[in-house]
């Protein structure tokens, strides 16, 4: 199901007085691949529909926007509260109505919320509602959403409703291999050779509850074993999944070394022994070298897998282990092989990020506020700048000027080599 995002950052709990006047925000939504997706709209005042909002009528009005991509999918939706108040307003809380995007069994503490009049504290009351019935507290061991509904009342009898909203994702965590052996190994033609035991582990889920799967294959051609009697180049892919459906790939290649076989042509690789091990940084050069048979009408043929899997050549701007071979057939159809590996180790100079503004920015409440622009640089290639940005210690998906509170904007650099910059941090304080 493709994933759909709206275009709204502010506040989904609202609050104007009796006759003030009230714009409907207008909202877009667009799937994954950026493009818009219609968006409907429905208005409930007291869990009636209506038309329009009339702020001369006290109460609460919910307008809730739906997305939805193919007719069989369920709808995407985003729920914004307008509270319509007499002149008198109420208590005030302590905590933000901003929404929490968590994954499953992510750690949440309910905080202590606390709401204050001009009188002092007021009692607060709450409901926890998960996908529309009402729960005793915020498990994320599920996914969902969940609704927290805290209302509090003052003196002045006027009450004041925070509403937050809480989704539980799936876990993004792929599950880990147990394994710290060769991902390459070479023995010789008819040699004993035993399947590595590679257990798997995950953040969220028992061992028992993953899936895993081994599959094998020589030069290509799925194989049910690794038969040392047979020479060339075997592949072990070992994939194991979560109950989120994380995947995690483990590929292990054993070079099965061909015994010499009377009557073929050996293949020689200049320059080069075979089996010999190359090892360069990541966007040296490299040319794979001539290969030198003793007969003119010998056929020969490269064959290049990356990491046990098949490429087209050997690219030094990607890191990893190649595993080259060079097939010679003879005109009787008898062949031998020679091969490289080259390892190509990744870059480890950091990238730098680039900012001389300030770092501490007081803000007004409700004065616009536009981030500052940070570039970032790398000695290899192109960079990209990862920015989070949190409000009173929660995560925020942007800075909201309605709301008052500290914002804690980071910003870092990670190059193609998952390198990562020193941070930049920029503290926001709307006041």
């Amino acid at each position: 199901m493709n994933a759909i995002k709206f275009d709204y950052t502010g506040s989904t709990n609202l609050t104007i007085t009796r006759g003030e006047s009230f714009e409907i925000p207008k909202i877009t939504a667009t799937d994954e691949q950026d493009n818009n997706v219609p968006v409907d709209l429905i208005i409930m005042h007291n869990y009636m529909m209506m038309f329009d909002i009339d702020t001369d009528i006290e109460g609460t009005y919910v307008l809730v926007y739906s997305a939805q991509i193919n007719r069989n999918d369920p709808a995407t939706t985003l729920s914004i509260y307008l509270d319509v108040v007499a002149n008198a307003r109420g208590p005030m809380f302590n905590w933000n109505d901003q929404t929490e995007h968590l994954e499953r069994c992510d750690k949440f503490e309910m905080p202590e919320v606390m709401a204050m009049d001009e009188t002092g504290f007021v009692p607060v009351t709450s409901i926890i509602e998960f996908n529309g019935q009402t729960v005793g507290r915020v498990n994320t061991n599920r996914v969902g959403t969940y609704l927290l509904t805290f209302k509090a009342t003052g003196a002045n009898g006027q009450t004041s409703a925070l509403r937050k909203t809480i989704h539980i994702g799936p876990n993004t965590t792929p599950p880990e291999f147990d394994y710290t052996g060769p991902t390459i190994y070479v023995i010789d033609q008819n040699e004993k050779f035993e399947l590595p035991t590679i257990n798997v582990t995950d953040d969220v889920d028992d061992e028992d509850a993953l899936e895993v799967q081994v599959t094998i294959t020589r030069d290509g051609i799925k194989a049910f074993e690794v038969d040392t009697a047979i020479s060339g180049v075997y592949v072990l892919t070992y994939n194991a999944n979560d109950l989120d459906g994380n995947e995690a790939e483990l590929i292990i290649s054993v070079i099965v070394k061909q015994d010499a076989i009377e009557g073929t042509k050996g293949v020689i690789l200049d320059g080069h022994d075979d089996g010999q091990t190359i090892t360069i940084s990541r966007c040296d050069e490299f040319k794979l070298p001539q290969a030198i048979v003793e007969d003119d009408g010998t056929f020969v043929e490269w064959s290049i897998l990356l990491n046990g899997k098949p490429v087209p050549k050997v690219d030094t701007t990607i890191a990893g282990k190649y595993i080259a071979t060079c097939t010679a057939t003879d005109y009787a159809g008898l062949t031998s092989f020679a091969y490289l590996i080259i390892d190509i180790h990744k870059d480890t100079v950091i990238p730098e990020l680039h900012y001389d503004g300030p770092t501490e920015f007081i803000v007004g409440r409700g004065e616009p506020f536009t981030l500052p622009e940070v570039t970032a640089t790398d000695n290899l290639d192109g960079v990209k700048i990862a920015t989070t940005i949190t409000y009173n210690g929660a995560r925020a998906d942007s800075i909201d000027t309605s709301l008052t509170g500290q914002y804690i904007v980071t910003y870092i650099a990670i190059d193609a080599d998952d390198n990562t910059s020193k941070p930049i941090v920029l503290n926001v304080d709307i006041s």
